[in-house]
Order: structure tokens, then C-alpha cells, then sequence
């Protein structure tokens, strides 16, 4: 049976994943460039952005199977059929984009020859080999990806802030943590 709102596991994995990119968008403003086929010298905010960026998978892979595993009902049972399939798509590039992002970044530094750890404890491996041609262009994907990624998070607050202000209704209190939507 679907539930009207999101499970509190749902809201953690949800808002860990905000936190995690929040301080990824910040991080990145501080990281030096990653220049093509140029290595630069390990740099806090470099090893950082790695970390975190390999971080964001779990949580983000973790909050898509919940979509499915514990499913919720639609919205507003008054909810658009346009509104509600433009926040399907827009839930899905999302989840894309929570992937698509730190994979690519993650191949971009293997490109580069810098090794992507997770704080100096675990070093992961390296996805595509040192050179490689596709280095320059994974390295262009990842700024893209990501800058797509800000745009559509700062659309998805913009729909919960309108639905919560405007509409007056439940949709961003299904997902606020320690709030019961009856």
C-alpha cells in the first residue's frame, strides 16, 4: 500500500543528498582547474570534491531504489496530468544526473592521473586509463552535467517553495523531516 508521504528513510537519504551537492557547488568554486592532461598537486578542495563526489552515489542510488520499494501516492489528487509528468521527468533527470556526474568526474580524474580516494582511506580505481583520449571531453561532460544538475535542483526548489506558498499544499511537507502529512 502507498503511503502519502515519503518514508524517513526517503527524507534522510534525500537530504543527504542536498547536503552532499550544496557542498560539492561549494567546494567546486575553491578547487583549482583541472587543466587538459595537466596534473596539479593534490589540493584539499580537489580531494574533497573526489570524495564527496563518490560519496553522493550511495545515498543517491539508495534514494532511487526507495522510490520503488516503498512507493508514494501522487501528490494532490487535483495535481495536473502535465504537472505530474513534468515532475516525473524532472525527478528522473535528477537521479540521472546524481550518477552521471560523479561518474563522469570520477573518469575525468582517471583521465587526468589523479587518484580519486575517499579521504585518504580507500583509494578507488581508476576508470578509464591515464591519457585517455577521452579525457578532455569526460572533463567538459562533468561541467556540463553538473551545471545541468544545479539548474534543474534549483527548478526542483522552486516547484516545492511554489507548491508550499502558493498552492498551499502538501507536496514539500511529504518530504520535510519530522513532519507528519496527514
Amino acid at each position: 500500500m502507498k503511503s502519502t508521504q515519503y518514508h524517513p528513510i526517503s527524507k534522510f537519504l534525500h537530504w543527504s543528498v542536498v547536503a552532499l551537492v550544496v557542498m560539492q557547488f561549494i567546494n567546486s568554486e575553491f578547487m583549482p582547474e583541472v587543466e587538459d592532461g595537466g596534473v596539479i598537486v593534490p589540493d584539499v578542495f580537489l580531494n574533497t570534491h573526489f570524495a564527496f563526489g563518490a560519496i553522493i552515489l550511495i545515498p543517491a542510488v539508495l534514494l532511487f531504489l526507495m522510490r520503488y520499494l516503498r512507493p508514494v501516492e501522487k501528490a494532490e489528487e487535483l495535481t495536473p496530468n502535465l504537472q505530474t509528468t513534468l515532475a516525473v521527468a524532472m525527478h528522473y533527470a535528477l537521479y540521472i544526473l546524481l550518477v552521471a556526474v560523479p561518474l563522469s568526474g570520477w573518469m575525468a580524474a582517471s583521465a587526468a592521473g589523479l587518484e580519486v580516494n575517499l579521504f585518504g582511506f580507500y583509494k578507488l580505481p581508476a576508470l578509464v586509463a591515464v591519457g585517455s583520449p577521452s579525457g578532455e571531453f569526460l572533463g567538459e561532460a562533468h561541467g556540463f552535467l553538473a551545471s545541468t544538475l544545479e539548474l534543474l535542483a534549483i527548478g526542483h526548489v522552486a516547484a516545492a517553495l511554489w507548491h508550499h506558498f502558493i498552492l498551499k499544499d502538501n507536496v514539500l511537507n511529504r518530504m520535510r523531516p519530522f513532519v507528519t502529512v496527514k
